[in-house]
């Protein structure tokens, strides 16, 4: 019988990233504190890293968004030129009204490369981006360097069971909608083979770009599956 469940779009590969719609205007600031969080708790996820406000937290759909952020003016007369640039930055955690004071609170280290960190806050224009996947995989949790293929997917912890999961193979398909993108579905279904771990997903089966491309927009990012363990 077929189960449903959430999938998106594998990250545990080498990636590029292209924008996947207009700049948004915005505010940000930041903040220093960066685990726990709530999309990943205790896991380390780097410093290139923002809180979503509840706007775009969409209550953890947010959760592994990239997005790629430039500062456009001051919000305050104390520091009248504070911008430096841009930068790409994960939502790793969420940023909760009413106390958050911005679109996106970033890390220190993220503010400081696009503005000068005496500003506090900042304007900016937003684009979220797209992981797209490239010819080269990084190391799997179940086969090393060892090629195997792009019809592929990484495990949720509760899929793992330890790495009993390598190797099984999943035929998936799309049912529905889970983050605004309409009639994301292809009408196809997509047979993968689990070769990796995915901690802390926030979804069940996180799909290679060309598996999650056969049965969905991946403009998307995550959608709302049926699958089937292959005998």
């Amino acid at each position: 019988m077929a189960i449903k469940i959430h999938a998106f779009v594998f990250l545990g590969l080498v990636l590029s990233l292209i924008s996947v719609a207009s700049a948004i205007s915005g505010t940000a600031t930041y903040y220093t504190v960066y685990t726990p969080s709530a999309c990943y708790g205790f896991q380390d996820q780097g410093v290139m890293i923002a809180a979503a406000s509840d706007a775009l937290y969409e209550n953890g759909a947010a959760c592994g968004r990239m997005y790629k952020v430039r500062c456009t003016g001051p919000t305050n007369a104390g520091v009248p030129q504070p911008c430096r640039g841009e930068v790409t930055v994960k939502i790793v955690d969420r940023c909760p009204s009413p106390g958050c004071q911005s679109t996106i609170d970033l890390s220190q280290e993220a503010f400081n490369i696009i503005a000068d960190p005496a500003a506090g806050k900042i304007n900016i224009d937003y684009t979220q981006e797209l992981a797209v996947f490239q010819s080269k995989t990084s190391t799997s949790a179940c086969y090393g360097n060892q090629g195997q293929g792009v019809m592929i997917a990484a495990a949720s912890d509760a899929f793992w069971n330890g790495g009993a999961a390598c190797g099984k193979f999943y035929t998936v398909r799309c049912t529905g909608d889970h983050t605004g993108v309409t009639h994301p579905c292809t009408g196809a279904s997509v047979t993968v083979k689990i070769v990796d771990h995915c901690p802390g997903c926030s979804s069940q089966l996180d799909l290679s770009r060309e598996a999650f491309a056969k049965i969905a927009n991946p403009v998307a990012g995550i959608i709302d599956i049926e699958y089937n363990q292959e005998a």
